[in-house]
């Protein structure tokens, strides 16, 4: 395969890691110039891959606790920074308003599950 960074020839390292989000990733990095090999596609689905086997390039999961008191779900699921002011409803005003990381399950599975069920669909009147 061609490093579309430095144009050699190369093996890619394939590594996995975690996003804050707790989201899997599959990487593939030149080992020349430590770019990833495509300038295009940053990440690979770790679906392709057997994951757990691949070596650990990165976990950026507890990287920022869930503000919930006494919440350790972070720990596995990772944080999401999560808009008081929902995108979708306040658009602008959503990144000037306060912000706060969640887990998972209390920003997703709670907040919007609960507050904006709709927040997904496409067709909204």
């Amino acid at each position: 395969m061609i490093c579309e960074n430095c144009y050699k020839e190369v093996e890619p390292v394939v590594s996995r890691g975690w996003n804050a989000g707790g989201m899997k990733q599959v990487v593939k990095k030149c080992p020349l110039c430590k770019n990833n090999v495509s300038k295009t596609q940053a990440f690979y689905s770790y679906k392709d891959y057997d994951f757990e086997n691949l070596p650990i390039l990165y976990d950026e999961r507890t990287r920022h606790k869930c503000e919930i008191k006494g919440c350790e779900n972070y720990i596995e699921e990772g944080t999401m920074l999560h808009h008081f002011f929902p995108k979708f409803l306040f658009g602008e005003l959503a990144e000037r308003a306060p912000k706060s990381y969640l887990c998972n399950t209390h920003h997703m599975k709670e907040w919007h599950a609960k507050l904006t069920p709709n927040m997904s669909k496409k067709d909204l009147d």
